[in-house]
């Protein structure tokens, strides 16, 4: 299996949460006139955590910019590449209000629920399960339910090294490792899920 880069434009929640009125508006059409280029669109989405959100109005700058990259994503079909932090409501809300994706996406580190998941998978999105989840699998249990075709495999490298592996900082060649801890939860092996993780990335970007 070769190398594949794949390019995504996108305005980061982190980003949009710290930029001035301004400054977002100067991005949205940055990210309008370049999108073109890319393959995908994103990061975008919403991140709820208090760190993000210490400015005035950046929750509602968050919401304003994810509103603005879904419209653009419905001029300019790309799959989607979404975080989201303590906000998979909001964010679902925002996505089914815009439904549907026929390029579908992926759900960037997935740590949510199995409600959520089967909402995400609903409008026809992939969940990506990194090392937040590979440290404690048993958290992820309940993602069996999910098919295993709408499961993909990241690292997030540098962010995201499990704690447990004694390590500082993420790698791209620790994916197998991520893998051999998530592939029990749908009964197959490491590879089988590298495998199908691969076909699904494939499919996603060939569509």
């Amino acid at each position: 299996m070769g190398a594949d880069v794949r390019v995504s434009f996108g305005l980061h929640p982190w980003w949009v949460a710290a930029a001035s009125d301004d400054e977002l508006e100067a991005g949205l059409d940055a990210l309008e006139g370049g999108i073109e280029a890319a393959d995908a669109l994103g990061e975008l989405g919403l991140d709820k955590h208090q760190r993000r959100n210490q400015q005035p109005g950046s929750w509602d700058r968050q919401l304003s910019a994810l509103r603005a990259q879904l419209a653009l994503v419905d001029r300019t079909p790309r799959p989607l590449v979404l975080h989201v932090v303590r906000a998979h409501d909001e964010v679902i809300a925002e996505l089914e209000r815009h439904a549907p994706f026929p390029r579908g996406g992926i759900v960037h580190a997935f740590t949510g629920t199995v409600h959520d998941a089967r909402r995400y998978v609903a409008l026809g999105l992939h969940l990506s399960l990194g090392g937040a989840l590979a440290a404690k699998p048993e958290k992820a249990a309940g993602l069996a339910q999910i098919p295993v075709d709408r499961i993909v495999l990241e690292t997030d490298s540098p962010d995201q090294a499990p704690r447990s592996w004694a390590v500082q900082h993420n790698e791209p060649a620790f994916l197998p490792r991520i893998a051999q801890a998530l592939a029990p939860i749908w009964r197959i092996s490491a590879t089988e899920l590298l495998d199908q993780a691969h076909i699904s990335m494939e499919t996603l970007f060939s569509s």
